[in-house]
């Protein structure tokens, strides 16, 4: 019996020490993600914004990705060509794909870590197993 409390124990530890990782990461990822969506107009300015418009077609296709479409399921602006320059500006453009990036970064940390979690706790399971045979 005390075994088995200092492995559940055991198990409780590594869940607590993977949660804490998780959340300094989690913490990292939205730092830094802030950080770069913020100074997006340092490297893309109005100027900028202003000289070079996004082609429809680049709308289209990246929110397509985003919703998990096909290009064709998304609506084209009515007259408007794929090659037309769209309303979207390109420092608007740069921070949703910057937040993109940000929330798979985010996504990745969490399965490693939890792919981490779960090597660890089989871990101590095992512990268990060889535990009780020796009874």
């Amino acid at each position: 019996m005390r075994q088995v409390v200092q492995v559940t124990r055991a198990a409780g530890d590594v869940s607590t020490a993977a949660a804490a990782r998780d959340a300094q990461a989690q913490t990292q990822i939205r730092y830094v993600t802030r950080t770069q969506i913020k100074e997006t107009p340092t490297y893309v300015d109005a100027a900028t914004d202003a000289a070079f418009g996004v082609p429809v077609g680049l709308v289209r296709v990246h929110d397509a990705a985003a919703l998990g479409l096909d290009v064709s399921a998304v609506p084209d602006p009515a007259g408007r060509a794929d090659g037309d320059a769209s309303s979207v500006a390109a420092s608007d453009l740069g921070r949703a794909i910057i937040a993109n990036y940000g929330e798979c970064r985010a996504d990745q940390a969490r399965l490693a870590e939890l792919q981490d979690w779960l090597r660890k706790q089989v871990l101590v399971a095992r512990t268990m197993d060889g535990a009780a045979g020796q009874d």
